[in-house]
């Protein structure tokens, strides 16, 4: 990531105090906790996949097979939730919800 990139984002912040996850240097997967967030990197393939390493898998308590709802929680961040009370309402959401 350049510089450039991060100085207008409301999460450079996050880049800047931690130059391992900007400079790619910690190990993918690896969480990093930072203001009582943990933060990671890990790939996306050139088909558009994620795929969680064992790592995270662990770490975030998911085990092969669960669903995962990703919900755009702001204007600059998107969380991603096994279990969760917004899991409720999007089973009860009236629109028919992408699974992807």
């Amino acid at each position: 990531m350049t510089a450039g990139l991060l100085e207008p984002s409301k999460l450079g912040h996050i880049f800047t105090d931690n130059r391992a996850l900007q400079n790619y240097q910690s190990a993918e997967g690896k969480f990093i906790k930072y203001k009582g967030r943990s933060y990671c990197w890990t790939n996306i393939s050139e088909n558009g996949v994620i795929q969680l390493n064992q790592q995270i898998l662990n770490f975030l308590n998911l085990k092969i097979g669960m669903e995962l709802l990703s919900i755009r929680s702001s204007d600059i961040a998107y969380t991603t939730g096994a279990t969760d009370p917004l899991l409720e309402r999007a089973e009860n959401y009236e629109d028919k919800t992408k699974i992807y």
